[in-house]
């Protein structure tokens, strides 16, 4: 009989969490880094490769708990 397969729950990276790896990668590699903050290598790429919007946002003053750097469709209601 095959083995099931649990499907793995996606979960959104706040924006701290996505700070604290920029700041880390400036002394360890990827792959340190995939061990240290028990994601896949890809997605620690991912977050390098959009260091320049995470440090903007960081910098604007977003909250650190926000997951999506994207803001409201309509900004009179935000």
């Amino acid at each position: 009989m095959s083995s099931l397969r649990i499907p793995l729950r996606r979960r959104a990276i706040p924006l701290c969490e996505k700070k604290a790896i920029i700041d880390a990668s400036e002394t360890k590699k990827t792959c340190e880094l995939s061990a240290e903050f028990g994601l896949p290598t890809s997605t620690i790429r991912k977050i390098l490769s959009l260091r320049h919007k995470v440090n903007a946002a960081v910098a604007q003053g977003q909250s650190a708990n926000r997951a999506k750097l994207t803001g409201a469709r309509n900004p009179q209601l935000d």
